[in-house]
This record gives structure tokens, sequence and C-alpha cells, in this order.
């Protein structure tokens, strides 16, 4: 089973044949009055919450399903209401990039000593010559956390879609608490 998240209301859930056997139901008995298709949607829902941060249980949804080639299933999980339920609205992502090694890692070091509280996750990427750094901290804090990143880096930008196109064009060298890796191997 994979979960992508859409957008902060929308998720796309693809499961395979045998995810679909392990939930005892298969394509043709989805159905919303049949039981199975409701455990499979409450487990679903489940899995979103601790995995994405997302709670769509309190929620009107609406639910599209396609079968796939392979026996297994893709569904689209909406949120009908206009009411956002994520963790991710009390955040605020922060990218911010440095080609030189040194100013990453004082970067790291100065953020987990003085706001290692206030960051709720960190990612780091690179490309040919680019070190980038995305930093989840609550908005009340942002300015404090840009003045900081203003001094070892450049911020690149902010919110999901700098987050998003840096995870797609860059690879991955710490996928999460980056901060805290790197200060603790620095500084140990």
């Amino acid at each position: 089973m994979t979960i992508e998240v859409i957008s902060s209301t929308t998720v796309k859930i693809t499961l395979t044949e045998l995810d679909m056997l392990d939930y005892d139901i298969n394509y043709e008995r989805l159905d919303r009055r049949n039981p199975e298709t409701k455990r499979l949607l409450i487990e679903l829902l489940e899995a979103v919450k601790e995995e994405k941060n997302i709670d769509l249980c309190s929620e009107k949804l609406y639910v599209e399903a396609f079968p796939q080639n392979d026996g297994g299933c893709l569904l689209y999980i909406s949120v009908l209401s206009e009411k956002q339920k994520t963790k991710a609205e009390l955040y605020t992502e922060i990218v911010c990039e440095t080609d030189d090694v040194q100013s990453l890692i004082s970067l790291c070091c100065t953020l987990y000593k003085n706001f290692s509280h206030l960051i709720r996750e960190s990612e780091l990427y690179f490309d040919k010559k680019h070190y980038r750094l995305i930093i989840n901290t609550f908005p009340k804090t942002e300015n404090k956390t840009l003045s900081i990143i203003g001094e070892y880096a450049c911020p690149s930008g902010k919110g999901e879609i700098t987050g998003a196109f840096t995870r797609e064009h860059f690879d991955v060298l710490i996928e999460s608490d980056a901060v805290k890796k790197i200060s603790e191997f620095f500084n140990p």
C-alpha cells in the first residue's frame, strides 16, 4: 500500500492485489454498505492519520475507486467540507540552499542549539553542487528561523510547492531529523 498526499484535503491510496486479499475484498465488492469496505476505509483512514498526519476521520468524505490491471485498486479520498484537518497547517515549510558544507553544518548546529524545540521536521537534499535543507517550523517562529538561515544559507522559498520541487529534483541525503542528526554528528 502506498499513500500519497495530493493536497491537505485529498489523498491517493494505491492498494496491491495482496493488500486487497489482506482486507478480504476486491474491486467488485467495494460498496459503502459492505462491512468489509467499511473496515477497509476505517483502517486506511487510520493509516493516513498515522503516516501522513492528516485526520480525515471526522469529516464527510468523497471516495473514488478505480480498478488496477494487477488486481489492486486505486482510491482517492477527499474531504467534502472546506475544513482542513492536518497537523501540517500548524507548521510552515521553509527551504534553504547552500553550496558550502561548512555553512550547512553551522546552520544545523545553530538551529538545533537554539531552536530544536521549534523544529517539527527537517530533511536534507543535494543536487550536483547545492545542498537544500527543508525545515518544518511553527508559522509564528518563521521570522526567527529565517534570520538564522540568512546567516548561513539562502532561503529558497517556503510552502509545499518549493518543498515538493526539492523532493522531486534533488537527491535525498537525510530523510528525517536532518538538523538534529547533523548537529549531533558534528557536536557530540
